[in-house]
């Protein structure tokens, strides 16, 4: 029963909060960005949950697991929707030229970084070579991620660089995709002991076999979808259909722990490649999109997590090394000028703010490695969430003043 009215009361809080929360805002202030985003949401979990007063105990939030794993998977199916491969086809070569760059450099000095210093600001967490590893790759992925959210926010500011945010919105779509592909191949590599309660790393042989399994399933269910809704119109009827399909894959990512935000993903690439309904299906799964993640980023906040004072310390580092990674990027393609393009340097900071998948991917992941490493990580990504939406606005706003002062 508990379970029921607290799972009422967060419907009641994801969407009506998402109404007034993304809804248009008048004045732009480097203060609203998080109340815009939602992220203060992160705030009130941390507050009512396991880290706060522990008003919502960690058995109401195992019995939501199936409902997680729902919301997984259809936040995949939504962001695998984006990419056709038509509208794909029609970007220019140096935007991808720059996306590589921006997402190897920054990728690559987070992980250099956090491999070597992990040890250091976490002593005895991190004993295991391979989980040293492993918890690196992870953290690098999610921390190079950007938010198109904030680069759209931030565009209201800077009207006459309409070309240069066109890029850091393509390469915060593009690096979003890198970290739900890589989910997937974790979730095959890696598995967990519940006898030892320790993650083991599976022989290579069942790593593909696991892999290929989770891309069979997308296949399926993305032909599945599309031949079910082929002669329907009705938009009911093609969001049962959604729903149902969407549902049964979330079911057997529950049940024999596979990734159901790396299948969905999958299958709404499929989909979105072989329907013609593109309007109408978006109409369909947009205006979901914005709940889901309150709820996700509420469920990330609720849970226990590991924070420190040297934590904090840490992702600040970790932020300015993305800072600066985008930053000389930026400097060095301005001189080599692939098609005439020119990007100021201080632009990275728009790319500083991590995206919406990050906290999917952080769920996704703490529903099958329930250990330690995974509080450690949920840490860091929240607290560098928090302060990416303090401080990035503010540079931008220092920017904009500066532009026209």
């Amino acid at each position: 029963m508990k379970t029921l009215i607290f799972f009422g009361l967060l419907i009641i809080i994801v969407f009506g909060g998402s109404v007034k929360l993304f809804s248009r805002i008048k004045t732009i202030s480097p203060f609203k960005y998080i109340f815009f985003s939602g992220t203060i949401y992160l705030l009130f979990g941390l507050l009512i949950g396991e880290n706060g007063f522990k008003l919502v105990s960690e058995e109401i939030l195992k019995h939501l697991s199936p409902i997680l794993h729902f919301s997984l998977g259809w936040v995949g199916f939504i962001f695998g929707f984006q990419f056709e491969i038509r509208f794909l086809k029609r970007i220019p070569v140096y935007k991808y030229f720059v996306f590589l760059l921006t997402y190897v450099f920054s990728f690559s000095t987070l992980f250099v970084f956090t491999f070597f210093t992990l040890k250091f600001f976490f002593p005895g967490l991190l004993d295991n070579k391979r989980l040293l590893f492993g918890t690196a790759i992870i953290l690098s992925f999610l921390l190079t991620e950007s938010s198109v959210s904030f680069v759209t926010w931030s565009s209201k500011l800077f009207k006459k660089n309409f070309t240069e945010f066109k890029v850091c919105a393509f390469i915060a779509t593009m690096n979003n995709l890198i970290p739900v592909l890589f989910t997937g191949i974790i979730f095959s590599f890696y598995s967990f002991d519940y006898a030892n309660k320790e993650i083991k790393l599976n022989s290579f042989g069942y790593s593909i076999k696991h892999l290929l399994l989770q891309l069979a399933i997308a296949v399926f269910f993305g032909f599945l979808i599309y031949f079910l809704q082929r002669k329907i119109e009705d938009r009911l009827d093609i969001s049962v259909i959604l729903f149902g399909s969407i549902f049964m894959m979330s079911g057997l990512s529950f049940m024999y722990d596979l990734s159901p935000l790396f299948i969905s993903m999958f299958a709404g690439v499929l989909f979105a490649n072989l329907t013609k309904k593109h309007h109408l299906i978006l109409n369909i799964i947009n205006p979901t999109e914005k709940p889901i993640y309150l709820f996700f980023i509420l469920i990330l906040s609720l849970k226990s997590t590991y924070f420190s004072v040297i934590m904090l310390f840490f992702v600040i580092l970790l932020l300015l090394i993305k800072y600066y990674s985008n930053f000389y990027v930026f400097k060095i393609v301005n001189k080599i000028k692939p098609e005439s393009f020119f990007m100021p340097p201080e632009f990275s900071v728009f790319l500083v703010p991590v995206s919406s998948i990050g906290p999917a991917i952080l769920l996704d992941m703490s529903l099958v490695y329930p250990v330690q490493n995974t509080s450690v990580l949920t840490g860091i990504f929240i607290l560098g969430l928090l302060i990416a939406e303090i401080l990035s606005p503010i540079g931008v706003n220092m920017m904009q003043k500066r532009e026209n002062g």
